[in-house]
């Protein structure tokens, strides 16, 4: 893994085992911990060095046919991150391209817009006594 570039890997860990990205820009003066993008995950996840180290390794050529999707999920959830607060914004799957997360994300905006005239905060009286 070099030091000063983006690698692009996998991370060997069972079930859990997922195609990871590891940026050196985020990783910059953290002692014994790494932030790794987690592809199984889409998120920017917090990991033991020491820990973790040794769970990772190059991709296989097979694996390799993930980088442009790797690449474009690694660049959304880094806009989405924030070091100091340690969180990335959770997705609900990982997107096979960007454009298609971009267009998901515009239709979940548009439902969240929507007034359905539902005045939450009303009272409602239920009689739940039986006759």
């Amino acid at each position: 893994m070099n030091k000063s570039q983006i690698w692009y890997g996998f991370l060997e860990a069972g079930k859990r085992s997922t195609a990871v990205v590891v940026d050196p820009k985020i990783n910059a003066n953290m002692d014994g911990k790494l932030y790794i993008f987690n592809q199984q995950r889409n998120q920017i996840l917090e990991y033991k060095k020491d820990i973790v180290e040794s769970k990772l390794r190059d991709l296989t050529e097979e694996e390799s046919q993930l980088l442009p999707t790797l690449k474009s999920s690694f660049e959304l959830a880094l806009k989405n991150f924030n070091i100091e607060s340690n969180q990335s914004l959770p997705s609900t799957s990982t997107p096979v391209s960007s454009k298609e997360n971009l267009a998901t994300t515009k239709k979940e905006e548009k439902i969240d817009s929507l007034d359905l005239g539902i005045d939450l905060d009303m009272d409602v009286d239920l009689d739940l006594e039986n006759d």
